[in-house]
């Protein structure tokens, strides 16, 4: 077994075409620097799917439905419905996190009154969990610029200078 004293930093973590020309019995480990930044893109993708199952259950339950627009109507939230995500749409997964943020309250007050009738045990777990909407909060701050700076971006008379004026 070999061991590497020094790795050089590559772009990219090797893919499996690498791994296996120079053989796996070769690699001991691949070690990413800025363990704590790893994590949190991890724990951003998981809130986003945590966002998309909540707004699934409530668009395709015609009574969840109906729970939600009575405590949205109850508490004068206004905006519309929880809005679903398009993997080719960077744009949609910000908007689908701040529905369900604006919505937090109605979404609240639904399982309060009705979490025996939920079906769903996800979203229960969702709805229940201590930080959820603090951390969609959290997620929104660093979601927006990146919306924006794609809105800029897919303008008609736009350069990449004024995305990176928006961005600083």
């Amino acid at each position: 077994m070999a061991y590497v004293n020094t790795l050089y930093a590559y772009p990219k973590l090797p893919d499996a075409d690498v791994i296996m020309k120079v053989g796996s019995d070769k690699f001991v480990a691949i070690v990413s620097d800025n363990a704590s930044n790893v994590a949190y893109a991890h724990q951003v993708k998981c809130l986003v799917k945590r966002a998309n199952i909540l707004t699934r259950y409530f668009k395709n339950s015609p009574i969840a439905k109906t729970w939600l627009n009575e405590a949205t109507e109850e508490k004068n939230i206004l905006g519309g419905e929880l809005k679903t995500y398009v993997e080719t749409r960077w744009t949609t997964v910000y908007e689908c996190v701040a529905s369900v943020y604006r919505l937090k309250d109605a979404l609240l007050q639904v399982l309060d009154k009705h979490e025996r009738e939920i079906s769903n045990e996800a979203v229960k777990a969702i709805l229940k969990k201590r930080g959820f909407f603090d951390d969609i909060r959290m997620l929104l701050e660093i979601l927006k610029p990146v919306k924006e700076a794609i809105l800029i971006l897919e303008g008609n008379n736009v350069t990449l200078a004024d995305c990176y004026v928006y961005l600083l």
